[in-house]
């Protein structure tokens, strides 16, 4: 895959979160995991009382499960022993911090 497409798809998936309305601006595989902080937050039925880390990416992004992202900067696509990741994206709450 070529840098710049990957760059196209990573920006595609920041503007689905960012925009969080249940409208997809790109595809997930089923398989397509969402880690935050290190920990995984979809497909995984072990986190106490949070059961919407069931779903996969592309149900929660539906649901509009990350409304709240609406500021996001620093977007940086990555690639991890020929797997395509998109990392690092710094969220800025309300107020305008970190």
């Amino acid at each position: 895959m070529r840098r710049e497409r990957m760059i196209s798809i990573a920006d595609r998936y920041f503007d689905t979160l960012q925009q969080n309305d249940g409208i997809l601006f790109t595809n997930f595989t089923d398989d397509c995991d969402r880690l935050e902080n290190g920990l995984q937050t979809t497909n995984n039925g072990t986190i106490p009382n949070y059961d919407i880390a069931k779903l996969g990416c592309a149900d929660q992004f539906k649901l509009g499960q990350y409304i709240y992202d609406d500021r996001l900067r620093d977007r940086r696509p990555c690639d991890q022993a020929g797997k395509y990741r998109i990392a690092h994206a710094i969220e800025k709450d309300v107020d305008g911090g970190m």
